[in-house]
């Protein structure tokens, strides 16, 4: 149990950095060891093209960001 939780804060620590470029993706998360019961290669598609903000207003900043998250 004390392995599982090792292994498990392992793999938030690595979700919860603050800088998106330093951040694991979703496809490398899916092959930390805390997954890999539920890792399926064949079952995992990935999209085709990054998501586009700019049809969601765009992104404006952390400024802007935190206005609108505590409105």
């Amino acid at each position: 149990m004390f392995f599982l939780t090792i292994v498990a804060v392992s793999l938030l620590g690595m979700m919860l950095v603050f800088d998106p470029r330093m951040r694991v993706s979703a496809s490398e998360a899916l092959t930390h060891l805390y997954l890999a019961l539920y890792h399926d290669p064949k079952d995992e598609p990935e999209a085709e093209r990054r998501f586009d903000w700019t049809s969601h207003g765009g992104y404006k900043g952390v400024d802007s960001v935190k206005a609108e998250m505590y409105v």
